[in-house]
């Protein structure tokens, strides 16, 4: 076996075990409700992501409920 294959095993043994996963609708509630009393990196530990996964997908939360209030804004607004 090459060097450089054997250090591509160690690291990828390092790596989090869901990488490159889809996030499930469950695993946005749990993190949702872990986030609560936990910090990005607890929660990142505990769902076997890493810390920018967990920050990231929070991230498209919050952008998600930006546009679900806009939404019912206009359509508040349209309706009057």
């Amino acid at each position: 076996m090459s060097l450089n294959g054997y250090k591509k095993k160690e690291r990828d043994k390092k790596l989090p075990i869901n990488r490159f996963k889809i996030w499930t609708k469950f695993e946005t509630q749990r993190i949702k409700k872990l986030s609560r009393n936990m910090t990005y990196k607890e929660i990142a530990k505990i769902m076997g992501r890493s810390h920018d996964s967990i920050e990231r997908q929070f991230g498209r939360l919050r952008d998600r409920q930006r546009l679900l209030r806009i939404k019912e804004v206009t359509y508040a607004n349209n309706a009057q």
